[in-house]
Parts: C-alpha cells; sequence; structure tokens
C-alpha cells in the first residue's frame, strides 16, 4: 500500500493537498495539508497586497467585540499567511483566514493591524483605527407648564452625575448604555423623574420636559395673595401702636407719686403686679416690622 504520492508541474504559490483514507468496510477520512512553493531560480520581491474590509477607519462601533474583515492578494508567490494584532500586542498567526475576532475591548480609540506574508517572505501591513464606546448621551429642553424654558434646573443621573440646563433650557449630558432614571429639579417647581434607555453611541433626546409649579412655593402664589399677607401684617401693627398710645392719653390727674401709690395700692387689692415694660418691647418690635415693610 503505496502511502505517497508526487504531484509534479506544481506552480509557484500556495497549494491544497487532501489525503482519504477508506477501509474494506468503506468508512472513510479526508485531512488536509496547505503549503507554498517557491520554484528555484525565479526572484518575488513584489510585496502581497492587503486591505481591511471591517471596521472601516474611523468607525464608531458600540459592542466589547468586534470581528476584523479583510482580503489579500499576490501575484508572485502568493500568499503563505496572514498575521493580525489589536493595538500594540503581539501579532498572531492565524494562517490563510481572512477573519477574526477581538472580544473585551476597553472603551477607546483602538488600532488593528493585518500583515500579509508571500511564500517569497514579503510582506505588507493595512491598518484601521476605529472608537469603540459604551456611552450615549442624554439631551432635552426644561420648561415650565406655559412653555418656558426654566434655566438653571438641575439634572441628575442615577449614577450621580449632574448637569443645569443654559439659557435656553437645554442640557446634555453622558450615560453609559442601559436603563437609567433621571431627575429634574428647580426651584418653585415641582420635581420630574423620567426612565430612559440609553443606546450607546447615540444622542438619546427626550424632547420637552414640562415642570409643574410647586403649591405653597413663592413661583406658586399669586401675586394677589402676597399682597393680602403684607397687609394683614400691617394691620396687625397698627393695632399694637394703638394700644401703646391709648393708656397715656388717659392718665389721671395728681402727682405722679400719688398716682402711682394709688396704682400700686390697686394692685395689692386686686392681687394684681405692676405691668412690666415687656408689652412696650412688643411694641417697638411691631415699629420695627413695620418700617421694614
Amino acid at each position: 500500500m503505496n502511502t505517497s504520492y508526487t504531484f509534479t508541474g506544481v506552480s509557484e504559490g500556495n497549494h491544497t493537498a487532501d489525503v482519504k483514507a477508506m477501509d474494506k468496510a468503506g468508512n472513510e477520512n479526508t485531512t488536509s495539508v496547505t503549503f507554498g512553493v517557491k520554484i528555484s531560480g525565479e526572484s518575488d520581491t513584489t510585496p502581497p497586497s492587503v486591505s481591511i474590509i471591517s471596521p472601516s477607519d474611523g468607525e464608531t462601533i458600540t459592542s466589547s467585540n468586534v470581528t476584523v474583515n479583510w482580503t489579500g492578494s499576490d501575484d508572485g508567490s502568493g500568499i503563505d499567511h496572514y498575521e493580525i494584532r489589536m493595538d500594540e500586542d503581539p501579532y498572531v498567526n492565524v494562517g490563510t483566514n481572512v477573519t477574526y475576532e477581538f472580544t473585551d475591548l476597553s472603551p477607546g480609540n483602538h488600532t488593528v493591524s493585518v500583515m500579509a506574508v508571500d511564500v517569497a517572505g514579503n510582506s505588507n501591513t493595512a491598518t484601521v483605527t476605529f472608537t469603540y464606546t459604551d456611552k450615549g448621551t442624554i439631551s432635552g429642553i426644561v420648561t415650565d407648564e406655559n412653555g418656558n424654558p426654566i434655566a438653571g434646573a438641575t439634572v441628575r443621573l442615577d449614577t450621580g452625575e449632574t448637569t443645569t440646563t443654559d439659557e435656553n433650557g437645554h442640557f446634555e449630558m453622558e450615560a453609559t448604555g442601559g436603563d437609567h432614571t433621571v431627575w429634574i429639579s428647580a426651584d418653585g417647581y415641582r420635581k420630574q423623574e423620567l426612565n430612559i434607555t440609553v443606546q450607546p453611541g447615540q444622542d438619546n433626546d427626550v424632547g420637552k420636559l414640562n415642570l409643574p409649579e410647586s403649591k405653597g412655593s413663592a413661583a406658586g402664589i399669586p401675586w394677589l395673595w402676597m399682597v393680602i399677607g403684607v397687609l394683614v401684617i400691617a394691620a396687625i401693627a397698627g393695632i399694637l401702636l394703638v394700644k401703646r398710645k391709648k393708656p397715656e392719653e388717659q392718665q389721671p390727674e395728681g402727682s405722679d407719686e400719688a398716682n402711682e401709690e394709688n396704682s400700686e395700692g390697686e394692685n395689692e387689692r386686686s392681687g394684681t403686679e405692676k405691668p412690666s415694660d415687656s408689652g412696650e418691647e412688643e411694641m417697638d418690635i411691631s415699629e420695627e416690622m413695620l418700617e421694614e415693610l
């Protein structure tokens, strides 16, 4: 039984030989081998051509896994093998395969290089640079119930990042891909909560967000009630002033000493003490309040 065979007239370049074994029962098995041929006396100094099909140069991807596809050829001795690497990692010999997958990339810019090597030992390299991002942007405009933009509103993400709206009520912030909750708040308005799914590499525009005014806040009280409040305070202050002046106008006749003795006697008979000066202090405070108003 022969276990060898010689091919003649084989041209220069890469070739694949298949060997099939078959037993008497008809079972069979096949094995293959790929090899290159360089014909003596012929000099191949031309490097092979190679180009990367995907990803394209400058492309942004949103997955941590990337499959690199390329094509190559050599009109001289033929392609012997390809080598590939990511960034500054060592080259990996992938034989004559024209596809390779990298996994678990870190976010940022990456450069992939594919080198084609022909049978004569000539080589050529193709490179592309791409960006992997796991983030997207969230943007929108915050307004009041009448559609007027609210400047200085606070926008907080569930991951802790915050930003504020500009004079047009617009905001924009980055977030990793996935489900998030956003809270929008501003003085005088009720806080709003928004649930959003962020698509990496995209601007996730939520449109206009209307904040209703807070009940009982300065922004939500009509001017009429503010005026009424001021008038009530002024009226109370006026009543206190009148009470202060009335006892001074109704002083009894007689000397100050007699009036004081009569007053003390009446107090002893009635069991009451002489009024303190606290009332005058309260009236003085009321006058100060009135002047401030």
